[in-house]
């Protein structure tokens, strides 16, 4: 590898040197946005896309504005991130800004989260960025509707993508006389947890063979204590980290994706069916705007008007059936590989990566 001595303006570029793009995709975490939304598709670019050589971390070096062509930013909010996003134009490296939640509308109840984002600065730092970004990448139409308020850079939605190298090594239940019920979920989601409890209370005293894991943030708390008291059929377990999370959901036979509507909760994406989906797991899904994408009756199936009959009858039919629990497994994991290979949406980040470099 030849050595590159740069003057005090001039940015290497390396282009010139085997016309690869190189780009450095700065993570917000290392344990769930980071990489569902970066890391995984990242690996994709690299194997099907070898004119951009990729590279995924959370540090900033003064060395990265002499190494890189782009720079992908998650979630910045930070005044050294803005300061970042400006030395990097100022050096001629195109920019991104990636925003797959609505950070300004987070919910009271994520206590750390929302009274971080719901300081001037941080809003200020991220209206900033949205501004300065050559391109602004969002997760769903939703999300680019938040954006759209804070800038007027061009707007790329790129979905979210499976990992299939973990789903695919993930094994499947081994049949028995038990139906287990799962639902996974972060500290978004615990006021959810009361679209369901009802309905599942029912459902376990209809069926004594029945099940319940809850996987995430909760606490016994969030639930009534009438589902808690269950005891052994009912289990609270902690965070499942990203390597594991495939083959926690493919010990479930059927998974919950319950959503309160909301402006925060409104601009989520489908992820939750897409992972279930993948290893074959049929899904109950609230009627909201990240699932009505989702075809009732085939690929999932939706609780009628969000309420405690809706839940219950949704959950009942696959509990009863299945027959109908395998089918629309099978229908989900059919269209997930289709929609949401990591290489389908390898294409759409590196076209996101190209109209940035033409800005």
């Amino acid at each position: 590898m030849p050595t590159f001595f740069l003057g005090k303006n001039e940015r290497l570029n390396t282009r010139n040197f085997g016309g690869i793009m190189r780009a450095c995709w700065y993570l917000s975490d290392t344990h769930a946005c980071g990489i569902v939304r970066a890391d995984v598709p990242a690996r994709a670019i690299g194997q099907y896309h070898r004119d951009i050589g990729l590279c995924c971390k959370r540090d900033f070096l003064l060395s990265d504005l002499f190494l890189f062509d782009l720079f992908i930013m998650q979630r910045g909010s930070r005044e050294e991130d803005l300061r970042r996003m400006q030395m990097a134009a100022g050096r001629g490296i195109k920019t991104i800004y990636d925003l797959d939640d609505d950070l300004f509308n987070v919910p009271a109840h994520v206590k750390a989260a929302h009274d971080y984002f719901s300081l001037p600065k941080p809003r200020e730092m991220m209206s900033e960025m949205l501004n300065t970004a050559n391109v602004v990448t969002v997760s769903n139409t939703a999300c680019a509707e938040v954006a759209a308020k804070h800038t007027k850079s061009p707007i790329v939605i790129v979905g979210n993508c499976i990992d299939w190298g973990h789903a695919k090594l993930a094994k499947p239940r081994v049949a028995d006389d038990r139906i287990v019920i799962g639902w996974v979920g972060s500290e978004v989601h615990r006021p959810d947890a009361a679209l369901i409890d009802s309905a599942l209370i029912k459902i376990m005293e209809k069926h004594d063979n029945v099940d319940i894991r809850i996987i995430g943030n909760f606490e016994p708390k969030d639930f009534s204590p009438e589902l808690v008291e269950f005891g052994a059929r009912f289990h609270l377990e902690g965070w499942a980290e990203p390597n594991s999370l495939y083959a926690t959901i493919a010990q479930f036979d059927i998974s919950l994706c319950a959503v309160t509507p909301g402006k925060f909760n409104d601009a989520k994406s489908e992820i939750k069916w897409m992972e279930a989906g993948s290893v074959g797991v049929p899904c109950v899904v609230s009627p909201v705007r990240p699932y009505e994408k989702m075809a009732d009756g085939h690929d999932c199936v939706k609780a009628v008007g969000n309420s405690e009959a809706g839940w219950f009858d949704a959950i009942e039919s696959l509990v009863s059936d299945p027959a109908k629990r395998r089918c629309i497994g099978e229908a989900a994991r059919e269209r997930v590989s289709r929609e949401y290979d990591s290489r389908v949406v390898a294409r759409e980040w590196v076209n996101a990566f190209r109209i940035a470099e033409r800005m």
